[in-house]
């Protein structure tokens, strides 16, 4: 037979097939890859835990907030037909339990950000924190007339470490209204005519600044502030009805003869 040219093929060495050897060395490297894989999910399983355990504490506290706000609210309408003396009594009391809350609820919840990106969390606390708003709003009209603000008012009487967004105050603002219509109703039912009249004239201001605000955002725009606001207008709608009926039962009280107008 005619000699072959060698090849490269024919030069290769034979392969060696694998063997036990090799085969418990590729075990021990999938074994090495999979434990490292376990290992980092378990630490992220950790770390999710640890923030679902915050925020479950958190949102814990935004309800005992919100109850404990709802509480004082409704303690502030006690001064619909009350005396000075009780008057200020009332308004007494529900500072120094405000104090008390700020410091049993609100000062747990700075601890729990201490570190954290509070907008993380914001969602957690902020219906009770929108609710504590309100309480100490109205508890500012009560004592003085005027509107709490934001930077010089609520921030400085809740804890430094706590975000207090513009979102929250401005949907905590909102929901005062509502409070404010109820005073007046109770005052006027009372036959308080000076309170409604104090109200409207706030309330129509409070509208008219909230309504320079656009009801739709970007998405990070609360949803709910369309319907808030829409709220504030019934509002406002019903303490105008109650003044126009005050009007009306003193005109006819003091016999007094409207002018007809004719065209």
């Amino acid at each position: 037979d005619p000699q072959q040219p060698e090849t490269a093929a024919s030069k290769r060495p034979n392969a060696t097939p694998p063997g036990p050897a090799s085969d418990n060395k590729c075990a021990r490297l999938s074994q090495d890859e999979n434990n490292k894989v376990a290992a980092l999910f378990q630490t992220f399983k950790e770390r999710l835990d640890v923030k679902q355990d915050r925020r479950e504490r958190i949102v814990k506290l935004s309800r005992d907030i919100t109850m404990e706000s709802k509480r004082l609210i409704f303690t502030l309408h006690r001064v619909a037909g009350a005396s000075d003396e009780e008057r200020l009594a009332v308004l007494t009391e529900v500072s120094q339990r405000l104090d008390k809350l700020i410091a049993s609820k609100l000062l747990p919840i700075s601890s729990e950000l201490t570190g954290q990106d509070p907008w993380e969390y914001r969602r957690a606390y902020s219906p009770g924190l929108q609710e504590l708003i309100e309480a100490m709003t109205f508890l500012e009209f009560l004592s003085t007339g005027r509107l709490l603000s934001l930077s010089g008012g609520v921030r400085d009487r809740l804890p430094s470490g706590l975000l207090v967004s513009q979102f929250d105050y401005l949907l905590g603002v909102c929901d005062l209204s509502g409070e404010l219509m109820r005073l007046a109703l109770n005052a006027a039912a009372k036959a308080d005519f000076d309170t409604p009249e104090r109200v409207l004239a706030f309330l129509q201001k409070l509208l008219g600044c909230c309504e320079t605000v656009p009801d739709r955002g970007p998405d990070w725009f609360p949803k709910d502030f369309a319907g808030k606001l829409e709220t504030m207008r019934q509002s406002v709608e019903k303490v105008e009805t109650v003044c126009y009926q005050q009007c009306l039962r003193c005109i006819e009280e003091s016999n007094i003869q409207l002018p007809v107008v004719t065209h």
